[in-house]
């Protein structure tokens, strides 16, 4: 990394991860879930989040957003808020529990409804453009 302009990436990534994280761990007490029940709140985050990185994407290539925007809200706000890891760790949570249906169906409802929302959002934003 050089220098000062190094420390403003890693300060940009750890701003907007720390908002991210922050704003994932409010979904969860607004929404929170019985242990052992079907992640709902986890499955809506993802999709939010990912809407929004649809809409994050569009409306930054159109105003050329630069790597300072990218870093904070791609990289940093939306990776800390949606949850990946807890989808992973949920879905093996499931299948260790002998719910192998109900894990399958969460990880398929996961990656159509993400990737969806991602096109969804980036289309919302073209047409508001």
């Amino acid at each position: 990394m050089d220098g000062t302009a190094g420390l403003v990436r890693v300060l940009l990534v750890f701003a907007g991860g720390g908002s991210g994280a922050v704003l994932r761990f409010g979904a969860g007490l607004a929404l929170p879930q019985a242990a052992g029940a079907f992640p709902w709140t986890t499955l809506a985050v993802n999709a939010v989040g990912s809407a929004a990185m649809g809409v994050f994407l569009h409306a930054s290539d159109r105003a050329a957003a630069g790597e300072g925007a990218r870093l904070f809200v791609a990289v940093g706000l939306l990776g800390g808020f949606t949850t990946f890891s807890a989808y992973s760790g949920e879905t093996l949570r499931m299948i260790d529990g002998g719910r192998t249906g109900a894990a399958l169906a969460y990880a398929a409802a996961s990656v159509v409804l993400c990737v969806g929302a991602a096109f969804a959002g980036h289309r919302a934003a073209a047409a508001f453009a």
